[in-house]
């Protein structure tokens, strides 16, 4: 299951789907979470999340937690860093907007990340959702 899913990270987002971390959320609350795989561009803002994206979030953090403990205690050989460091809840709230109808410029006007970067995420967000699709399938 693992070889289908190529965007970074590919240990964690196992553990999501086989520990059935998805089931308590949303779809839009799942889109959320995964946007913080794809976002990478550096940022000074700060990051303060409201429900329901903080659930999404301490659950994405849990499961980090648990695939970084396998890995040391296993002493498996990765070529990603695997570190709360490189999740980026950045952009959480944009995709939860956005997916409640926000329109892109309301959107836009909710951060300071150029809008290059908000498409150029929500673009790569679908193309991880199509295959994490296939691959619960």
């Amino acid at each position: 299951m693992g070889c289908q899913i190529v965007s970074g990270m590919e240990l964690v987002k196992v553990e999501l789907i086989f520990h059935r971390s998805f089931r308590n959320l949303d779809s839009k609350q799942i889109s959320a979470l995964l946007s913080c795989f794809l976002f990478n561009e550096p940022t000074t803002s700060a990051v303060y999340l409201k429900k329901p994206l903080d659930i999404a979030f301490k659950i994405l953090k849990e499961v980090l937690k648990n695939v970084t403990s396998i890995i040391e205690r296993t002493e498996l050989k990765t070529n990603i860093d695997i570190s709360i460091e490189n999740l980026k809840p950045n952009l959480m709230h944009v995709i939860y907007n956005w997916c409640n109808g926000y329109s892109f410029k309301d959107i836009c006007e909710s951060t300071n990340i150029m809008e290059g970067s908000i498409v150029r995420t929500m673009r790569r967000l679908e193309e991880v959702k199509d295959i994490i699709s296939l691959v619960v399938k």
